[in-house]
């Protein structure tokens, strides 16, 4: 967790951002990552809204590791709750039906990703299949560390995102004896571009 001091500046620091006429785009990309940081914390803190969607329910992945790719004696798990991540089971037939994943970019995610207003509801409306979004690693609620010190960030990585994700979905596979079946992963970058298409 951030420091007092840390959440303190960082809280001031967006509200001079937000309250002042500031071009942002002049400061650069840190100054939205920022003001965007700085929301999420005053969400965890109580002070932003909450979303609720039908048939989708929040969950932690509690046995998510730092370092993916460190030898197992090594490992240490997430500090907090760990891998925040959503499921919608509204048109799941059941072990054998596919399970769809939609991966988080770089911000928090919600559980509007697995709601009926997105593409990939109607393909798993389509295909009676198990909705997933996990949200990426330094993102949303999802911190593997206390903090995010330039030693800590060598963890954020694609390689320990994917890692992530075959976790995750190693997990939720073994809870919902799911065994081995079909999982799409639905890429948000990308289904943002081509899915408009289909």
């Amino acid at each position: 967790m951030l420091s007092t001091a840390a959440v303190g500046m960082l809280l001031a620091t967006s509200m001079s951002l937000s309250n002042a006429s500031v071009d942002r785009k002049a400061i650069g990309f840190g100054a939205n990552r920022l003001h965007q940081h700085s929301n999420n914390l005053k969400t965890l803190k109580g002070e932003g809204s909450t979303t609720t969607c039908d048939n989708v329910e929040e969950y932690y992945f509690k046995d998510a590791v730092i370092d993916n790719f460190a030898p197992i004696q090594n490992q240490e798990k997430w500090v907090g709750k760990g891998q925040r991540y959503w499921m919608n089971k509204e048109f799941w037939s059941g072990p054998g039906a596919p399970i769809f994943v939609y991966i988080g970019g770089e911000g928090q995610e919600s559980c509007r990703h697995l709601s009926s207003s997105m593409f990939i509801h109607s393909l798993a409306e389509k295909h009676n299949a198990l909705l997933i979004d996990v949200e990426h690693r330094f993102y949303g609620e999802s911190y593997p560390t206390a903090d995010m010190s330039t030693e800590n960030l060598q963890y954020l990585s694609s390689s320990q995102a994917l890692a992530d994700l075959a976790r995750v979905i190693g997990q939720v596979k073994s809870e919902l004896g799911s065994g081995m079946l079909l999982v799409t992963i639905i890429i948000m970058q990308l289904c943002m571009s081509v899915c408009n298409l289909i």
